[in-house]
Formats: C-alpha cells, structure tokens, sequence
C-alpha cells in the first residue's frame, strides 16, 4: 500500500465519528478501564469496514441488517493520528460506508479499541 494518507479523503473532518459494528464474540472486560469494550481484533482489518455517523441518523439504522451486532463510534481524529486514512467506500445497502485503510499493527488495533466509545452497548 503506498501510504495510508495519500488515501486520505480531505473532505471528511477532523471532528466526524464513525461507527464500527461489533461482534458480540469480540468483546472483552478491560479492568484497566473498567469496562467492557470491543477486542483489538475487531480493528485489524487491511480495509476497516466503519460508517459515516452523520447528523440526524439513528444508530439503531447501522444494524438493522446485522441482529446481535453492538456498535461503537471513534473519531477520525483518533484514526488520523495513527497514521491511517479515510475513504469513502458507498455500497448500494449503506451509502454513508467507509473503509480505513493503513497499517494496523497489534498497539494501533489496541489503542482504537481502548478509544471506542458505546453507541449500542452490550448488556453488562
């Protein structure tokens, strides 16, 4: 890949959230944070599959299609100063998909993971 922030789509901001489905077999406890939170794994794809969390859209929308699926938001901040980019990926089913692409190496994985934030959280 020839760097991640050549990718790198401008037109989304600093400041736009994401979300990223969750797996319910990738949640693990953090005790550090003291909470549950999605695993490291679920940030390791080479195309990081996340949507566009535009104003006014429900959460609930991203998971009509994907029963038993949690979702978390992180911002593109948070991708951006690991050195990943941004590109919008539109699919017929979800016009707001994104993909994040660049090197995720285990403590990039980690650090995303730590950063996510509930949107539609598992049950305690």
């Amino acid at each position: 890949m020839a760097g991640a922030a050549a990718d790198d789509d401008p037109s989304i901001s600093d400041d736009a959230l994401f979300w990223r489905r969750v797996h319910p077999d990738h949640i693990v406890l953090d005790e550090n944070l003291g909470r549950q939170r999605p695993s490291s794994q679920e940030f390791r794809d080479d195309e990081l599959s996340v949507i566009l969390a535009e104003p006014g859209r429900q959460p609930a929308t991203a998971l009509e299609a994907h029963p038993g699926r949690f979702l978390v938001a992180i911002g593109a901040h948070e991708l951006r100063q690991r050195g990943l980019a941004i590109t919008r990926d539109p699919t017929d089913d979800e016009p707001a998909h994104c993909v994040v692409l660049g090197k995720k190496t285990r403590s990039t994985a980690e650090g995303l993971a730590r950063a996510a934030v509930w949107v539609v959280p598992p049950p305690e």
